[in-house]
């Protein structure tokens, strides 16, 4: 089945890239963010690779609150964004876990300028 999602055009006053990644070497999840998103992040890792924050997820404790919290932070986000923005990393590994994927990635994940 074939499906298109539209949503309505918002204007954009930050971008960021979020994934959870299967490292293949380990068997481990790895949660990467950097709060430059809507690039390449491959390219960021090689420019600029203090930009990128990774976070390996240990199998039997899963990930934490404070561990999602400590990447939100990393951003530089704060107040109700960065609870939004732990929420949103907790379910994505959630969703990683129960669907079993290898690669779940959001580039651009954005705060809109009305601040959502």
């Amino acid at each position: 089945m074939r499906r298109i999602l539209v949503e309505e055009a918002v204007e954009i006053a930050r971008e960021f890239y979020l994934s959870i990644t299967l490292d293949r070497e380990t068997s481990r999840y790895c949660l990467i963010a950097s709060a430059e998103g809507g690039v390449e992040i491959e390219e960021v890792a090689q420019k600029s690779p203090e930009k990128i924050h990774i976070l390996t997820i240990d199998p039997f404790t899963g990930l934490r609150p404070y561990q999602a919290r400590k990447i939100a932070l990393a951003l530089g986000l704060k107040g109700s964004i960065c609870e939004d923005c732990v929420d949103l990393i907790l379910n994505l590994y959630r969703c990683c876990t129960e669907r079993d994927c290898f690669l779940v990635e959001i580039n651009p994940l954005v705060i809109t300028k009305a601040g959502c």
